[in-house]
C-alpha cells in the first residue's frame, strides 16, 4: 500500500501460507511468543515511521472494498486482541481447579 496506487489484496487464510506454517513449526512456546513480540516491535517501529498521507494510502479487499493503512492496522489490532482474550479463557478453563 505504500508502494503502489490502491493494490488489490485477498482474503488471508493462514492454512496457505507457507510462511505461517514455517513460524509456527520453527518458534514453539516461549520462543515463538518473544518471536511474535520482536516482530510487533519491528512492525510498530515501521508505523511510527509513518507520515500522515502514508496512513490515508489506500488498497482493495473483496470484504472491505477500499480502505486505507489506519483502517488496515486498527483491524489487525482487533484481530489480534480478540485472540490474545481467547488464549485469556482458554487458559482459565485448562487452569480451573477440578471439584
Amino acid at each position: 500500500m505504500l508502494e503502489r496506487d490502491e493494490p488489490a489484496f485477498e482474503s488471508y487464510a493462514p492454512e496457505s501460507d507457507a510462511g505461517f506454517a514455517l513460524f509456527v513449526a520453527s518458534h514453539r512456546g516461549r520462543k515463538g511468543v518473544e518471536a511474535f513480540l520482536a516482530e510487533r516491535d519491528r512492525f510498530a517501529d515501521r508505523l511510527d515511521a509513518l507520515a500522515l498521507d502514508q496512513w490515508r494510502r489506500r488498497g482493495r479487499h473483496p470484504t472491505f472494498a477500499t480502505f486505507d493503512v489506519d483502517f488496515l492496522v486498527e483491524y489487525m489490532v482487533r484481530h489480534e486482541a480478540h485472540h490474545v482474550y481467547q488464549m485469556f479463557m482458554r487458559r482459565i478453563t485448562v487452569a480451573a481447579p477440578k471439584r
